[in-house]
């Protein structure tokens, strides 16, 4: 723990970064929780939750990441920041959404 808070301290890109990996699992249990109002977990089911959400959904957006940063310069110019976005958005809010939902 002490080697993350001086990680953080020295380089803040490993804060953002570990805000992106963690964002798709809290707002999957975040809205989990607000479709089922009576479902509790202690806050280690939660965290543990949290990261496996993460994970998953991030191990689904990974292909499409690879393909965009791979032949991504190749595309026109406003066609790569927009794909980029969809892709940063997608996997951040849209996809634990709906995950949720069918859930």
């Amino acid at each position: 723990m002490a080697s993350l808070i001086t990680a953080i301290a020295e380089k803040p890109e490993v804060l953002i970064l570990l805000l992106f990996l963690l964002a798709p699992g809290f707002v999957f249990t975040r809205v989990i929780d607000t479709l089922h109002p009576g479902r509790r977990a202690s806050m280690g089911h939660q965290i543990i939750d949290v990261v496996f959400w993460s994970v998953a959904i991030l191990a689904v957006w990974f292909l499409p990441a690879v393909l965009l940063f791979q032949y991504g310069p190749g595309l026109s110019y406003g066609l790569y920041p927009i794909l980029l976005f969809v892709l940063i958005v997608g996997g951040i809010f849209i996809t634990p959404i709906l995950l949720a939902y069918v859930f």
